[in-house]
């Protein structure tokens, strides 16, 4: 650019997207804050919701693969609305997966069946939420029109990515973490009678 010669009276500027970026970065933690409190009110829990939002990261590697796969420019406007968008897609396969666990704990079974059973009852209902929105995106992705590669082909690359990669792995990263957090939990309560114990012990050693 430094060594176009360009007509008397006209001259280039390089913009740095710092200021959309970090408008950007809001609206994420915004939406990412505001799906939080929702899932947290809902289920009336702090654990569940942070089981579900594991979901998010998924997609959001997902659509950077399908975008650079597809040689699409990750500072598009269309990604970006892309991602926004797939914060609240992505979480409803964790909420069908956790709300039906929730039940079946109500019933009384063990977490361990539950999760197995929430997986098997639920695979259809995510599966097909998911193929039906992607299916539903192809055309968008394969477009040739020129307005349609430029703005169209980013959004529907961005949600068939993040979208793919978040419903292959949920189903899988969902019950794992699931699991673990409830084996810590079990693990903490453990602990809480021993000292309770010990508590008792050096109270009456004191007395």
């Amino acid at each position: 650019i430094a060594n176009f010669e360009l007509p008397a009276g006209l001259a280039i500027e390089v913009v740095h997207d710092e200021t959309d970026w970090s408008e950007f970065y809001f609206f994420i933690t915004v939406a990412f804050i505001l799906i939080f409190m929702i899932l947290a009110s809902v289920f009336e829990s702090l654990l569940y919701p942070l089981i579900i939002m594991f979901t998010i990261p998924l997609a959001a590697v997902g659509s950077l693969i399908a975008i650079i796969l597809t040689g699409h420019s990750i500072l598009n406007a269309s990604t970006l609305i892309g991602m926004l968008i797939l914060l609240g897609i992505v979480v409803n396969n964790g909420i069908i997966l956790i709300d039906y666990t929730g039940q079946l704990r109500r019933r009384g079974y063990r977490y361990q069946r539950a999760l197995i059973v929430a997986g098997l009852a639920r695979l259809r209902p995510i599966l097909i939420t998911a193929i039906t929105t992607i299916v539903a995106m192809v055309p968008m992705a394969m477009g040739k029109v020129e307005y349609v590669t430029q703005i169209a082909a980013p959004f529907a690359i961005t949600v068939i990515g993040g979208l793919s990669m978040s419903t292959v792995f949920t189903l899988i990263l969902i019950p794992t973490v699931y699991s673990g957090l409830e084996s810590a939990l079990a693990w903490l309560r453990g602990l809480g009678r021993p000292l309770q114990l010990l508590q008792a012990g050096l109270f009456i050693a004191a007395a």
